[in-house]
């Protein structure tokens, strides 16, 4: 539900002021429309009026949920009403989606069966708010081990919104894609341990083109305006002067209209409405604001910074792609050819995408094609340059899209549970965009609104063709209620080979094909009565869906429909530089046209293949839609093991006789297995085998007008889509019908402890089964061959008796633990104090030893020193005259020893004297005579050198006298010589003559020096033989 920033005092409706719509109470309110007495139209219309006067906006109808868009923001989500709605019963409170969500995370853990929540209604009608609202109460009902996880939870919508929601005519925030939502619960416990989500049917066209008064993904508008005010628009090259053609509107700043190709004159005609308007300040605050957000999603899910930054490139990147144009030349041969007009852009793209410019400059301007085994390169003109442009741009956002769901799976996939044998069970939630009827639809809206008749469609089947189907088996009298049966709408469309989307991917397989040609086609092959051709010869045609005409423009059906991407494009994508672009390009395509998303899958493996007690859906697996073999028509394939109904697409309940199609598996990369129509063919099975997996609840969203006014409640609108929901005849049947169809050996095995003793054996039949209900007081039920039927409050009311019981058998078994705990504390407590006891008296018994042992060892210490003391003084009185007559005798043994001793040294002390006066005369005499010896000596060796010596001087003598003389005649030789030689320098020659006599005179005066010092020196030479001296 769209909500608002305030609630005005006072509304108007239709230009008029009301009063507060809270004081009108004009009609008694129910809480569950199956309980009025009188069953219309006006009836209903009227209690919703009345409801959502009182804002009141949620209204039951047996189990399902009625939800009336109030566009503002109430009261009614708090804490407090989140508390409220756990764990509770209808009856306690008020209609409310939180209710929804207990009752199926209740039903899931109650029943151990899987479940899912479809909410349906048209576009604007709240679908999205609510999925919100649900993801947040079960995120609150299965406490998750961490904080992180349920963060994590709950971030995931917001991110998906951004990148899959746009602003419509109808919707400011419409979901442009399906969103399966799968959160994991674990069987003991009931606690959240993980989510995954499946995307269907993403409007990629959105990125390249979007109708008057529409907008691009909310992401692109975010991402511009958050990066444009920080730092980071220079790494980006964003520029704020800048017009980005595929938000041109927003950026206010007009291309040149002329390059816009001509089957996108929507989009001329918006740029020239928009291009004059002012930018909104408080939009490019709020898209600042939602930017920060986004980032914060990013990281609180576990995105890398690496991986957020290549997510921000690719936008970019596309951004930037929408600004490259073209313009034509001559090729040279007569051929069409043509040139990039701004080259710069392809700079900026190659880089953002980590692709190489060359490459990407060629494969956006050429196409190669292989004939007889050579590559034949061919000029594109400039249409198919743009198209090659866009059909980049769209590959770009839808592999980007579906990478971004599967890095979410991955990282909320259940991790590691304590227990081998632990099961999961999953509680599903379907958030798809609503039927749509604009005033010019295209082919988005026809998949849309397909989807829409196929959920409409199993809608039926549920609530009426299959319990109809069991009252006739199980022979039960009930009224038969008619409803419209939307079945031949879906032949008329996925049939073979004359079903409409038969007929477009046939067509669309013919090169020479024309939109034209393919209206032609329809006209002639469909002969449906709700098929309608236009009287003109316009390119329209109407289709009568469950929600009404609908007219679509077939202009542009075949090129959406081949969605086609030059296979130059993938290869360059595939070699580029960026991991995250390169995954997006070798990672296969799934048959729903999905990236693989690996081995995440949704089912687990306790995967509850039968009916459970309590389940509203047979245990049935989808299989594919198709009247020949293939999907399309009413027939289901039969197989050999039971029963099936051609009368219906879904098989009959009580069986599980088909064999699933799985859609996992990569798609062919034929060209025939590429087109949009087949992917959306299998996105259908996939989506109903998955619903089908669960017990289904309901919640369908009205739209109270079309203006998105708060309290303005139409009639005639609701009544319109009252009418084709079925829901007066959902009423009928949950008021006169039976809802829940459960078999006696289930229902007796869970609910026999309510009606029957211990002791009591039990027949499993129909009477067994009154009895109990019987028992519990209960009517309006109805007993088949082989099932019980209850109506939709029977379960609620068998659920809160079970419950009771459950509680006072655990009420008994607290008792009986407390009895059996206060025993066995009685025990303990007297096993304790006898313990006690025995520890004291073994305790006061050591400490009185320890105290009489250290008693008993002073007192022993203390005789013992007494005794000593006693033998010691007698002892002593014994033995002192014979000690001090010894001591006496002693007394004259050491004198007379020390006499002796004393006078042996005195004669040895005489005798050592008078030998030391021997000797030293004796040494005296020596010495003596050493005396002479020596000075003789002296005299004789003095007189033999002084003779030598003057023998020594006089030869010296002669020898310097003789080396004087040499050196005189050599150094007067020289210096003639070199007085004839330098006559010419006189100058020179005087320093010259004048420093050789210095020199003569210094050598003459060192040889008389050492001649005066030559004496001196031989006086202290000692004296010695002349003969030794002179060798």
């Amino acid at each position: 539900m769209e909500r608002k920033v305030s609630q005005p005092d006072v509304t108007t409706k239709h230009g008029q002021f009301k009063s507060n719509r809270k004081s009108r109470r004009d009609v008694a309110t129910v809480e569950n429309l199956a309980m009025l007495e009188v069953l219309d139209e006006e009836s209903i219309v009227n209690q919703l009026h009345s409801r959502y006067n009182q804002d009141e906006i949620y209204t039951y109808i047996g189990d399902i949920l009625l939800a009336v868009n109030p566009f503002i923001t109430l009261p009614i989500y708090t804490e407090e009403y989140i508390r409220r709605y756990i764990h509770s019963t209808k009856a306690e409170h008020p209609p409310h989606i939180f209710a929804v969500a207990d009752q199926s995370y209740q039903m899931m853990t109650h029943n151990k069966h899987n479940q899912c929540i479809v909410i349906s209604g048209e576009s604007g009608a709240g679908k999205t708010e609510s999925a919100n609202l649900l993801v947040q109460q079960l995120t609150q009902l299965g406490k998750a081990p961490n904080r992180t996880l349920e963060d994590r939870i709950l971030q995931v919508n917001p991110l998906m919104e951004a990148f899959g929601n746009a602003k419509t005519v109808i919707n400011d925030n419409s979901s442009r894609f399906g969103k399966y939502l799968e959160m994991f619960f674990t069987s003991s416990t009931g606690a959240v341990v993980g989510a995954k989500i499946t995307e269907y049917l993403l409007e990629k066209s959105r990125v390249i083109h979007q109708a008057v008064n529409e907008q691009n993904f909310h992401i692109f508008y975010y991402l511009h305006d958050g990066l444009m005010s920080s730092d980071r628009k220079a790494e980006y090259h964003l520029r704020p002067d800048t017009a980005y053609r595929y938000i041109t509107e927003y950026t206010n700043k007009a291309p040149d209209i002329s390059s816009i190709s001509p089957k996108y004159t929507t989009v001329s005609r918006y740029i020239t409405e928009y291009t004059n308007k002012a930018p909104d300040i408080s939009s490019i605050s709020l898209n600042r604001v939602k930017f920060k957000t986004i980032e914060h999603c990013f990281e609180i899910i576990g995105f890398k910074k690496e991986e957020v930054s290549s997510v921000y490139a690719i936008l970019v990147a596309i951004l930037q792609t929408g600004n490259v144009e073209f313009t034509a030349k001559d090729s040279g041969y007569g051929g069409e050819a043509c040139v990039v007009a701004n080259q710069e852009l392809i700079s900026i793209v190659s880089e953002l995408l980590g692709l190489d410019y060359v490459d990407l400059l060629d494969s956006l301007t050429t196409t190669g094609m292989v004939a007889k085994g050579e590559v034949i390169i061919r000029d594109n003109s400039v249409q198919e340059a743009e198209d090659a442009r866009d059909a980049m741009a769209k590959a770009l956002y839808g592999r980007l899209f579906s990478w971004i769901v599967n890095r979410i799976s991955s990282l909320l996939r259940p991790g590691h549970v304590t227990g081998q044998d632990e099961q999961f069970f999953t509680i599903g939630l379907l958030d798809i965009f609503g039927f749509e009827n604009f005033k010019t639809n295209s082919f988005e809206q026809l998949c849309i609104n397909i989807a829409n008749e196929q959920i409409q469609y199993y809608f039926n089947q549920h609530i009426f063709a299959w319990e109809l189907e069991e009252y006739k088996n199980e022979e039960i009298d009930a009224t038969e209620v008619a409803y419209v049966d939307n079945r031949p709408i879906l032949d008329m469309f996925l049939s073979k080979p004359v079903g409409l989307l038969s007929l477009l991917d046939e067509e669309s397989h013919f090169p020479k094909a024309t939109d034209t040609t393919l209206v032609e086609k329809f006209h002639q092959n469909i002969k449906s009565p709700i098929y309608s051709r236009p009287k003109s010869n316009d390119l329209t045609f109407s289709i009568d869906h469950y929600a009404g005409r609908v007219e679509y423009d077939a202009q542009g059906f075949l090129e959406k429909n081949r969605d086609r991407l030059p296979i130059e494009i993938t290869n360059i994508m595939r070699m580029s530089e960026n991991s995250v672009v390169k995954s997006l390009f070798q990672t296969p395509l799934t048959k729903t046209g999905n990236l693989d998303s690996g081995s995440i899958h949704s089912s687990s493996k306790n995967s509850s293949r039968g009916t459970s007690p309590m389940s509203t859906s047979p245990g049935v697996t989808t299989t594919s839609y198709t009247s020949k073999g293939s999907m399309g028509g009413s027939r289901w394939s039969p197989s050999s093991s039971g029963p099936t109904n051609s009368n219906y697409l879904l098989p009959l309940p009580g069986h599980n006789l088909l064999k699933p199609m799985h859609t996992q598996g990569s798609a062919s990369m034929t060209r025939i297995q590429q087109t949009v129509a087949t992917y959306f063919r299998y996105s259908l099975m996939d989506l109903l085998n998955k619903m089908v997996s669960g017990t289904p609840h309901f919640v369908r969203c009205l739209k109270p007008n079309d203006f998105k006014e708060p309290g303005h409640f139409n009639a005639e609108r609701i009544t319109s889509q009252l009418r084709y929901t079925g829901v007066l005849e959902t009423t009928r049947i949950r008021r006169q019908g039976y809802s829940h169809r459960i078999p006696f050996s289930e229902f007796l095995k869970r609910y026999h402890v309510l009606g029957f003793k211990q002791g009591d054996r039990i027949t499993i039949n129909g009477e067994s089964c009154r009895c109990l209900l019987n028992n519990l007081g209960m009517k309006n039920f109805a007993i088949g061959k082989s099932k019980v039927f209850l109506k939709y409050y029977h379960v609620e009311e068998l659920a809160q008796c079970y419950e009771d019981m459950c509680q006072k058998v655990v009420r008994v078994q607290a008792y009986v633990r407390m009895w059996l705990a206060r025993t066995r504390f009685y025990k303990m407590k007297w096993n304790r104090e006898k313990a006690c006891i025995v520890i004291q008296k073994n305790t006061r018994a050591y400490i009185t030893r320890k105290k009489y042992t250290a008693i008993k060892s002073k007192r022993d210490e203390a005789a013992t020193v007494i005794q000593k003391a006693i033998k010691g003084h007698i002892t002593r009185k014994k033995y002192k005259p014979i000690i001090r007559q010894r001591h006496e005798a002693a007394v004259k043994i050491q004198s007379n020893v020390r006499g002796y001793i004393c006078r042996k040294k005195v004669n040895r002390m005489k005798s050592i004297q008078e030998e030391e006066e021997q000797q030293m005369k004796k040494l005296a005499e020596e010495e003596k005579a050493r005396l002479i010896q020596k000075n003789f000596r002296l005299y004789r060796l003095k007189k033999r050198t002084d003779a030598r010596l003057q023998i020594k001087q006089r030869q010296e003598m002669s020898a310097t006298k003789i080396q004087a003389y040499f050196r005189m005649w050599r150094e007067k030789t020289a210096y003639l010589k070199r007085r004839k030689e330098m006559q010419k320098h006189q100058s020179m020659q005087k320093t010259s003559q004048q420093a050789s006599t210095k020199s003569t005179v210094r050598k003459s005066q060192k040889v008389s020096s050492v001649h005066k010092d030559i004496p001196q020196i031989s006086s202290y030479v000692p004296q010695s033989p002349q003969k030794k001296f002179f060798s």
